[in-house]
């Protein structure tokens, strides 16, 4: 990569997007952040000056504004006007702007202004982890959630840019993501943070179903060493779609009974009860599908491991929940 490099986070301001952006914030990294406000920054050192700014991301101008000269661009967006991808199914177009729209715009616009005899800039895109099942006819586009069709378009449109040299494109699966990535950060509004604050809160615990099926949690503060790690090595990665995860999957039941344990050893008591309930009209084939994950090849080409154990990632998340409610 060049010194010094310019890196682009669009949607910095989100859960996942700020962690990101503070795992890039190194030396040698000119760092520009961009979201639907200004992101807001707390920097931990004086490493090197950010660029914040406010853009409509699917304004195919401000995306081209917002990418002009960068080495690399991490797309971190999500359509969940009420904090769920599952927001998706209520409106799929407005959906697809956002999922979709972005990643279309920035591999229209990256590298246009580019010095042809430096490599093409790298384009890194989170995507959902349930893909791993799709090329094993477990998982049917027909069965697919909106969300998860729209990370698979987004996938190709990458994957397709790298084929013709235009961006080195690195597509990388999240399992569930929790936690805060230090202290004072957002734990956000994923599931693990909605069962912690329920436990919390002294209320039981519902499981749709038997609770088991299986879920690999990886912490966000891993997620972002992923990431950091990727565009340090984009020419070991680009092209394909890498797996993120602990490769230690749990059954729901596990979870929800570690997640009540550790609320209770936290606010004192005893645990919460755990229950289980028939799944609601909404809920999809996502919900009741395992999703184990193998971070093998990746952690193979690159190093990488998450460094994070459930336990002690659920009492750090519940030591921020209680700290900031």
């Amino acid at each position: 990569m060049p010194d010094p490099c310019t890196v682009v986070v669009l949607g910095a301001g989100g859960y996942v997007g700020g962690a990101l952006a503070r795992a890039l914030h190194l030396p040698g990294v000119r760092l520009r952040l961009a979201g639907r406000r200004p992101p807001p920054w707390e920097c931990d050192g004086p490493v090197g000056a950010v660029d914040r700014r406010a853009a409509d991301l699917t304004d195919p101008g401000a995306v081209r504004d917002l990418v002009a000269g960068a080495d690399v661009v991490v797309v971190s967006v999500l359509y969940a006007p009420d904090g769920s991808w599952r927001d998706a199914d209520a409106d799929p177009v407005a959906a697809r702007c956002v999922n979709v729209g972005v990643v279309e715009s920035v591999l229209e616009s990256v590298g246009g202004d580019r010095d042809p005899s430096l490599p093409p800039p790298v384009v890194v895109v989170p995507g959902t982890a349930s893909l791993d099942h799709a090329g094993d006819g477990a998982m049917s586009e027909h069965v697919m959630s909106v969300y998860e069709r729209h990370k698979a378009e987004a996938e190709e449109l990458l994957m397709e840019a790298t084929r013709r040299g235009t961006a080195r494109g690195i597509s990388m699966r999240l399992p569930t993501v929790y936690g805060a990535a230090g202290p004072g950060r957002t734990v956000g509004r994923g599931v693990v943070a909605q069962i912690l604050r329920t436990a919390l809160d002294g209320r039981p615990l519902t499981i749709w179903g038997d609770g088991s099926a299986d879920r690999d949690l990886v912490h966000i503060r891993d997620v972002a060493d992923a990431v950091a790690t990727a565009v340090a090595s984009p020419d070991l990665l680009a092209g394909r779609r890498w797996s993120i995860g602990t490769g230690e999957a749990v059954t729901l039941t596990r979870l929800f009974t570690l997640a009540a344990s550790v609320a209770a050893e936290r606010v004192g008591g005893s645990p919460v009860p755990v229950e289980y309930v028939e799944p609601p009209s909404g809920a999809t084939v996502t919900d009741a599908r395992s999703s184990a994950v193998d971070p093998g090849p990746f952690s193979e080409r690159t190093g990488w491991t998450a460094g994070t154990r459930l336990e002690d990632g659920l009492r750090q998340t519940v030591d921020e929940l209680v700290r900031c409610p």
